[in-house]
């Protein structure tokens, strides 16, 4: 699977294979228009369009296999989480947070299992790991009031009163907003 850092390298390769083929292209027709070439200035112009469609297109099908092939992967996943959650409904926190930190992975970057991971630790009193976890979501979903809030009353529970009280104000500037 492909990392972000990746898919912006091949990207900006792509690019300049695309700027290469759009320079060549423009110097071919100069030097037909010149007539220094015995060429077809249409014929050329068609050419490199024809050539940047099929490259872009090649891109296009290449990125959609990709999403594709890992179908089944979130499909998977989307499995597990559903199987977390109805633990989590049935106040189940202990077996729960299992299979939601298995989804979280290495990169903790799943929303949904972050947040639920956090509200297990929230019923289970780690604070530490509560607040560990809502900084992680609120990176992801910054405008999430609810979260802010478990966020304020873990800094509360460790005697972080300050980090409660910016937290509690965050909080408060998205209950106004959701007002206006």
């Amino acid at each position: 699977m492909e990392t972000p850092e990746e898919k912006s390298a091949n990207l900006r390769r792509l690019l300049l294979i695309a700027v290469v083929i759009m320079a060549g292209g423009t110097v071919t027709i100069a030097l037909s228009l010149m007539n220094v070439l015995p060429a077809n200035p249409a014929m050329i112009f068609g050419g490199v369009v024809v050539t940047l469609t099929l490259l872009f297109c090649c891109y296009s099908m290449l990125s959609v296999g990709s999403v594709v092939a890992r179908l089944p992967q979130y499909n998977k996943m989307e499995r597990e989480f559903e199987e977390g959650k109805a633990l989590f409904d049935n106040g189940e926190y202990r077996e729960a947070l299992e299979v939601f930190e298995k989804l979280l992975g290495p990169k903790k970057d799943h929303k949904r299992a972050l947040y639920y991971a956090a509200r297990c630790h929230e019923h289970l009193s780690t604070w530490d790991v509560v607040k560990q976890y809502s900084q992680l979501y609120l990176r992801l979903q910054p405008r999430d009031r609810e979260v802010w809030l478990m966020l304020a009353n873990a800094h509360k529970r460790l005697f972080e009163y300050e980090e409660a009280e910016e937290a509690t104000r965050r909080a408060s500037e998205l209950e106004s907003t959701v007002r206006q």
